[in-house]
């Protein structure tokens, strides 16, 4: 597989580009992170996957929480609350 190559930076303008192809020349292939490092990049992007769900779920139990808390300064304890 070719090197990283600036044509999948969409980001860059055309003055980057000029500038990029004038210090390094061309190379021989565009082609991005994704698919030049694949499992390295799906490594992280698990991590970052269990490290979102995670934080959810600690948001979750925090607003549960608050939420009792809230019931119970109000005396509003019943059923209406999630288990």
């Amino acid at each position: 597989m070719g090197t990283l190559g600036y044509e999948e930076m969409t980001f860059l303008t055309k003055t980057d580009l000029g500038w990029m192809r004038e210090a390094w020349g061309e190379p021989p292939i565009h082609t991005t992170a994704n698919l030049k490092y694949h499992d390295v990049w799906d490594r992280y992007e698990n991590i970052l996957i269990e490290e979102d769900q995670s934080r959810w779920q600690e948001l979750s139990q925090l607003l549960r929480h608050e939420h009792v808390s809230l019931a119970q300064s109000v005396g509003l304890m019943g059923n209406c609350l999630p288990t």
